[in-house]
């Protein structure tokens, strides 16, 4: 237990100490995409909510696409309506990022319009946690079905995304891939155009052929070719919309399925960026080990230490992971923007994890995003994934010591003791590859712990003042986009 909480109690002091920002008070500034990977604590996902859609739900669905709401896709996968007092509430335990995952295609028009009604709401979302002051992250989600990379088979032909699935196979076509990044990301550089530099925007989620052989495995050549194509039409879309920030406002870009491996990363390019060579960070998600970390399908990997030395166990994966991802990209900020493991009852382990992998990442310079998908035990709706962290329903946090593991700090009278010890140095990796070293961090004093009411505590930060947030002003409306040729056409009416 006393190594449990080492590594907890190593990572608060190698956190920054950083104010977080108060939207009354003059504005961070940042030269680069360095400075803003630096100045964030940690990150949180607001998953299952704005990202949610119809075809991943695994229960009774009921209601007509042609009667398709905000509402209903906020709350399909079991989540409550995202409430201002959600996003303080994690901004007030030290979250100073959020990444709002968001799809797209269940309120696009044949001409990729975004429905008046949902680019309202998502406004509204972004507003409350860029008024407190947040760095927020938005970006397409769940929209494989207009997200094609070109794959083939031995004949030539294209395979279709959900090959696996006969009733949702769609053919997409690198072109469609094209035209929907184009319309979405002019739209959206289009309206958020004023928002200032902690507003970035992700092009892609997890761009990948679903269904295919390749799907975790790093894809082909062909497909992460097509993909640096998507990732450069992205830059080049938001730059050619540089009204207010968007000349210069900070992008991410994938890698394959945002995958950290060697194969996902053989082939990637760095877009060409016409704001010059710093505004662009690589989008990853690491999930690891994946066993332990992610397969719901059995609960056998469930323990996890630092004197593990399986690939599931122990600290092996992790290290090759971070350090495979830094060598690779020596001189780019990374950010981890999905990473979590799931509830088994084993919080000890799970907080273990935690703190070396963000004690590590931190070595390395990147920073983490947890995933949230507000899945608990009792409130389980899509699937058995139980990544929550935040209770959204009552503002609390079921698992302080993973809050604290994250940023430094404790929920409010958690009771959870403050203990303090030097980090872990990182394990060399399992494959023999060059490793970065992480430091050994010299000792330090204990923090004397503050006495609270269920025990010594870490005192929590205070909430920041928020001002009254007026109604959010109508959004002019959009001229219509281009044309499209005539293949997309027919595609639309085959989906149809």
């Amino acid at each position: 237990m006393k190594k449990l909480f080492a590594c907890l109690a190593s990572l608060a002091l190698l956190l920054p100490v950083v104010a977080l920002a108060n939207p009354t008070s003059s504005e961070p500034e940042f030269a680069d995409a360095h400075e803003i990977v630096d100045y964030i604590t940690a990150g949180w996902n607001l998953g299952n909510t704005l990202d949610a859609h119809p075809h991943g739900f695994t229960g009774a669905y009921t209601v007509d696409p042609a009667d398709w709401t905000p509402h209903h896709q906020e709350t399909v996968w079991g989540n409550p309506i995202t409430s201002r007092e959600n996003i303080l509430a994690i901004r007030d335990v030290g979250f100073n990022a959020i990444r709002i995952p968001i799809t797209f295609y269940t309120f696009i028009d044949e001409d990729f319009n975004i429905r008046q009604d949902w680019m309202d709401r998502i406004v509204q979302v972004v507003d409350y946690a860029y008024d407190a002051g947040m760095i927020v992250i938005i970006n397409t989600h769940h929209d494989e079905r207009w997200i094609g990379l070109g794959l083939t088979d031995a004949d030539g032909n294209l395979v279709p995304q959900y090959s696996h699935d006969p009733n949702r196979a769609t053919l997409v076509t690198v072109e469609d891939s094209i035209d929907f990044m184009t319309a979405i990301w002019t739209q959206l550089s289009d309206v958020f155009a004023n928002y200032g530099q902690r507003l970035i925007f992700e092009g892609l989620n997890e761009p990948r052929t679903i269904g295919s052989p390749a799907e975790w495995g790093g894809g082909t050549p062909v497909e992460r070719e097509n993909l640096n194509l998507l990732n450069q039409l992205f830059v080049d879309t938001v730059r050619g919309h540089g009204e207010g920030y968007n000349g210069s406002r900070f992008l991410m870009v994938p890698t394959y399925a945002a995958a950290v491996g060697v194969a996902a990363f053989d082939g990637w390019r760095m877009p060409t960026d016409p704001a010059g060579p710093n505004n662009i960070i690589v989008s990853l998600h690491a999930y690891t080990p994946w066993r332990f970390a992610l397969d719901a399908s059995t609960d056998e990997f469930r323990e996890w230490s630092l004197e593990g030395t399986g690939d599931q166990d122990g600290p092996g994966p992790v290290t090759w992971a971070l350090n495979l991802s830094r060598n690779t990209f020596p001189d780019y900020p990374i950010i981890i923007g999905e990473m979590g493991a799931l509830n088994r009852d084993n919080l000890d382990s799970r907080v273990a994890w935690l703190s070396f992998y963000h004690s590590l990442a931190r070595e390395l310079d990147m920073r983490i995003f947890w995933w949230d998908n507000g899945q608990f035990g009792s409130q389980q709706v899509n699937g058995p994934d139980q990544f929550a962290i935040f209770d959204r329903r009552t503002n609390t946090f079921p698992f302080p010591e993973l809050v604290r593991a994250l940023t430094g700090y404790l929920p409010v009278n958690s009771g959870v003791p403050g203990v303090f010890i030097p980090p872990i140095p990182p394990m060399p990796g399992p494959d023999g590859r060059p490793q970065i070293p992480g430091p050994i961090m010299p000792p330090v004093l204990p923090i004397p712990p503050i006495p609270g009411p269920d025990g010594p505590v870490i005192p929590p930060l205070p909430p920041l003042p928020v001002p009254g947030i007026p109604d959010l002003p109508p959004i002019p409306e959009r001229p219509p986009l281009p044309e499209r040729p005539p293949i997309f056409s027919r595609i639309i009416e085959r989906l149809r």
